[in-house]
């Protein structure tokens, strides 16, 4: 049976570039049956003998790895009341989160940029969730509660990963079968949402509204056979929208909902582990207006997964991720003599990954080669027809050698082309290196030097785009001469403990070239082109149209540093702390928190200062300024155990919101009367039961 649906995957899947998230023999379903022995959750990151996966497409624990990899379980995700992706990812230092709206969350990996955030490469269980006409992630099909742990890759990561994974990885890996038996999960949550008086992205006039939320899972499983189902849905209050135009009527956004659901199966069979997860994420939000708008996103995915270890000796492993993936995107916004923003995308993409892994051999070595083969079509608006069609071939290779057992040495390597019938052969041709020594200095020390390098290819949208407006008027150009974004980072870091007290730090500088921006033109230049394309002054403009993507000349090295520290005290209190630093914005990040466990009752809260985004985003200190203030996100919880044997929980949780990026236009015939800066800080409070059988 499962040669034959392995067979059946190859013959009926159509390539891409994912990677395995999964430890080797976790590849095809990890088993994530509730443990025997209850216990309250746990709050643990910096536990550096967990074993991960993402960090060297292989198993290693984290002290080991070439890369500065983060692994965040479920017991930490449900011990901060984590209620979405940001409450997550905001633990580890460097990684900057906003929440547009309830529909959009951009994250970016210590060196941010403006949207889409598509520097970061995000993959469920290995499958990639980029989104392929802008690049940027689609973090809606992310639901918490099928959630088994995320692992974090901090640095470039094109060797293993291929194009995206620039500054970062986030690798989401899902819960899969029990292997004893039947069980299920079941969460409820009702509670209040506010907003800051009306502010954009904030709830309407400052209002509360209720939000609710309901998620169950259930499975059932043998050594051999495993099954498992969830659905969450969600009711998310109105809210106004981030970019919203002064002279039209429309306001908000009316309250909405988002559903997610999967299908996992597993089998083990003669020596093969498969596994196989269809998932689904349906989203919709509608305008209150005059003339109402639509918002509705619909994601739908097929994950095979098959390895074998000890395919021909004992310690090496043969694994296959084969996907397909289709998403929908109807964005239709207010046509009332404003610029109109709607679009329409179709696209579905494909993709194999192989991978051997051999047994290690001469001087203790172990090498990896994989390959990647992605194909694509991106039927989106303003999009040529012969540029819709998007082909990626990858190969690498990463050894890892360790001759005595306090030292690791990691050396590999990438080649990728990104082809297109409106692409010159090989004209995106990259090659990404990497290295890394890692010493264990004794049980509770250990010290890691990397060097890795990544590429970014540019979008469908920063290539071929034509976007022109209904008036009639250029709007942005894409560039197929634009080239592919380059970073080197170097970096040095340290995993440690002395008695209670454990701490990680790194040091890094980055070298970045060929940064892609679209390219601007005030209507005072003399410039009349960009890369071929004329530009012009159209009437009332204050800058020539259209802007056309294309590459900076600039060479540009930045340096980074963090600090991260977690103590345990008598067994009973967890505290933390770090920080992070980069001369680009936000310059300072830190993050403060604390958890108490007594008896029946664990309670916790998160504080996190953040810097401005760039020059916008939060109020100014000085009306009239550029200068603004930094902000402060906090989250608390209180959860008790119901019953003796923890199957109850009752959880009281609260936070506020923050969106250091959200704008306010008023708009005629594309001409920008008014360019104002706003924020949204409001707060969500609910409690929520959960249930495991």
């Amino acid at each position: 049976m499962p040669s034959l649906l392995l067979c059946a995957a190859w013959l009926l899947a159509d390539p891409s570039t994912a990677p395995s998230s999964e430890p080797a023999s976790e590849a095809a379903g990890p088993t994530s049956a509730p443990s025997e022995e209850p216990s309250l959750d746990v709050f643990d990151i910096l536990n550096e003998e967990q074993e991960v996966f993402t960090g060297a497409r292989g198993v290693t624990k984290v002290r080991e790895s070439g890369s500065n990899v983060w692994v965040i379980d479920r017991a930490t995700i449900d011990a901060i009341a984590a209620t979405s992706l940001p409450d997550v990812l905001r633990l580890i230092p460097g990684i900057y989160v906003r929440e547009i709206n309830p529909s959009f969350v951009e994250t970016h990996t210590r060196f941010p940029v403006i949207i889409p955030d598509n520097q970061t490469l995000f993959m469920i269980d290995g499958r990639s969730q980029q989104f392929d006409v802008f690049g940027y992630t689609d973090k809606m099909g992310i639901e918490l509660g099928d959630v088994e742990r995320i692992e974090v890759i901090m640095g470039p990561s094109s060797t293993l990963y291929g194009t995206n994974a620039y500054a970062g990885v986030v690798n989401i890996v899902t819960k899969s079968a029990a292997q004893d038996g039947a069980h299920t999960n079941l969460s409820v949550r009702g509670g209040l949402a506010t907003g800051a008086s009306g502010e954009p992205g904030s709830t309407p006039s400052g209002a509360w509204q209720p939000l609710a939320r309901a998620f169950v899972d259930t499975s059932y499983g043998s050594e051999r056979f495993g099954f498992r189902a969830s659905v969450g849905a969600d009711y998310l209050p109105a809210f106004v929208p981030a970019l919203r135009f002064d002279n039209v009527s429309t306001k908000e956004i009316t309250p909405h909902g988002r559903v997610n659901a999967s299908l996992d199966f597993s089998e083990r069979a003669s020596g093969w582990s498969l596994r196989q997860r269809v998932a689904a994420t349906v989203h919709n939000a509608v305008f209150t207006a005059e003339k109402p708008a639509l918002i509705r996103f619909q994601d739908y995915s097929l994950t095979v997964h098959a390895s074998r270890p000890n395919l021909a000796k004992e310690g090496d492993e043969l694994s296959f991720i084969v996907w397909g993936r289709f998403v929908g995107v109807d964005h239709t916004f207010i046509r009332d003599n404003i610029v109109p923003l709607s679009f329409s995308s179709r696209s579905g993409t494909s993709e194999i990954f192989a991978q051997y892994r051999t047994p290690k051999f001469l001087l203790n070595n172990q090498l990896s080669v994989g390959t990647q083969i992605r194909f694509a079509y991106i039927g989106q608006q303003g999009i040529p027809e012969d540029a819709r069609f998007q082909h990626v071939y990858g190969l690498f290779a990463e050894d890892t050698w360790r001759p005595i057992d306090k030292l690791v040495f990691t050396l590999g390597a990438r080649i990728e082309t990104n082809e297109s019938p409106r692409l010159r052969a090989f004209s995106r041709f990259n090659v990404a290196p990497r290295g890394s020594i890692v010493w264990l200095v004794n049980d509770d020390h250990a010290l890691r030097l990397e060097a890795a390098s990544a590429f970014r290819n540019p979008s469908v949208f920063e290539s071929f785009s034509d976007a022109i407006a209904e008036d009639g008027l250029p709007w942005y150009h894409g560039n197929p001469t634009t080239r592919s974004e380059q970073i080197l980072q170097i970096s040095l870091g340290y995993n440690g403990r002395i008695d209670w007290l454990k701490m990680r730090a790194e040091i890094l500088a980055v070298r970045v070239t060929n940064v892609i921006i679209p390219q601007r033109v005030g209507a005072n230049s003399d410039v009349t082109e960009i890369f071929g394309y004329p530009v012009d002054v159209y009437e009332g403009q204050s800058k020539k149209l259209p802007d056309v993507f294309g590459n900076l000349p600039d060479v540009f090295w930045i340096p980074a540093a963090s600090l991260r520290l977690e103590a345990d005290i008598k067994k009973m209190a967890k505290v933390w702390a770090y920080y992070h630093y980069t001369p680009m914005r936000p310059e300072h990040m830190a993050g403060l928190g604390a958890q108490l466990n007594v008896g029946r009752f664990v309670a916790s809260t998160q504080l996190y200062y953040l810097d401005p985004f760039l020059d916008f985003g939060a109020n100014p200190k000085t009306p009239g300024t550029s200068e603004y203030a930094g902000r402060v996100i906090w989250n608390a919880q209180l959860a008790v155990a119901i019953d003796d044997a923890e199957r109850f929980k009752l959880v009281a949780s609260g936070t506020n919101l923050l969106d250091l990026r959200v704008f306010r236009y008023a708009v005629t015939k594309h001409v920008l009367r008014d360019n104002q800066s706003g924020e949204r800080i409001g707060q969500r409070f609910w409690i929520e039961l959960r249930a495991s059988f």
